[in-house]
């Protein structure tokens, strides 16, 4: 699991290198935790189920754009609109640590 962990942020990075084609010396940050394990079993009353993906938009009060991905509990933020993640790290603050899949309209 460890490695596929690895290689998932080895192509969160390549997305990042993609997005900032032109400005090839500039790093491109993203936002990496861990929101769920990776064997986390989902129950919605009548069964129980994994979530292998998911994904969403995220427009802060500052009208950032960040598409945020997880994948088998590891949550993955990038901001579409240039390279930085400050704003995300601002949101959470606000929204005390809760993932934008699991919060607001997603709550």
């Amino acid at each position: 699991l460890k490695h596929i962990q690895n290689t998932i942020h080895v192509k969160v990075y390549l997305v990042g290198r993609l997005l900032r084609m032109g400005k090839p010396n500039q790093p491109w940050p993203y936002s990496a935790r861990s929101i769920y394990p990776p064997d986390f079993m989902f129950n919605d009353g009548v069964e129980q189920y994994q979530v292998p993906h998911e994904f969403d938009l995220l427009a802060t009060p500052t009208s950032e754009f960040y598409v945020v991905v997880a994948i088998f509990g590891e949550e993955y933020v990038l901001n579409l609109g240039g390279p930085e993640i400050d704003g995300y790290e601002q949101w959470l603050k606000s929204n005390n640590y809760a993932s934008p899949l699991y919060h607001g309209k997603n709550a």
